[in-house]
């Protein structure tokens, strides 16, 4: 993993090695859900002219759920950037 995750109780965030945020999910305030969005470096690396739809996650279980989506997004980045740049893809 060449990602690490800094959460919160209201913000999950996934950063690269050098701190640069991959996708988060975060709860407003006085609300019982969650919303998971990509940032920047994910829709310029697939070429999205815009971040698709942010999700949201209802119930006690939306931070385990938003935290899983933002653990599976960054894997998926580092691993597609770690193929780029070893030549590979």
């Amino acid at each position: 993993m060449n990602y690490h995750i800094k959460e919160g109780d209201d913000r999950i965030v996934a950063l690269t090695p050098s701190g640069v945020a991959i996708c988060g999910a975060y709860r407003p305030e006085g609300h019982d859900y969650w919303s998971l969005y990509v940032t920047k470096l994910i829709t310029d690396s697939t070429g999205l002219a815009v971040p698709p739809h942010r999700e949201h996650f209802w119930g006690r279980q939306g931070h385990v759920v938003a935290k899983a989506w933002v653990e599976l997004i960054a894997a998926l980045y580092m691993n597609s950037n770690r193929q780029v740049v070893g030549g590979v893809a």
